[in-house]
């Protein structure tokens, strides 16, 4: 996700059944607008292959990290390992306090 005011990257992660509202994490972020990235355009600001981006990878790379809220309802959530096909269970505290991450109602 692309923020229009600051033009910085977010990595938003939500469950794997939904997709990320950029209304809602435009309003969450108090920005006008943000835009959806293409997957070419992700893999080139990650340095990693679409289905591999994770945000444990993305640690200390200067990413703001958003983290749907329903990720709270779990004690355990599987993510990216960084490389496709791997994945990675953790709880979910654990991954938000790894990733600075903050938390809001940001799916559809």
């Amino acid at each position: 996700m692309n923020l229009e005011k600051s033009k910085k990257t977010i990595l938003a992660v939500v469950p794997a059944t939904v997709e990320v509202s950029p209304k809602k994490l435009a309003v969450f972020l108090k920005e006008k607008k943000v835009s959806v990235t293409t997957q070419l355009e992700a893999e080139k600001l990650t340095g990693l292959l679409v289905g591999g981006i994770s945000p444990l990878a993305l640690i200390n790379k200067g990413f703001q990290v958003v983290v749907d809220a329903s990720a709270l309802e779990h004690e355990f959530m599987l993510v990216s390992g960084g490389q496709r096909g791997v994945q990675i269970q953790l709880k979910a505290k654990d991954l938000i306090q790894l990733t600075n991450a903050r938390t809001a109602d940001i799916a559809e």
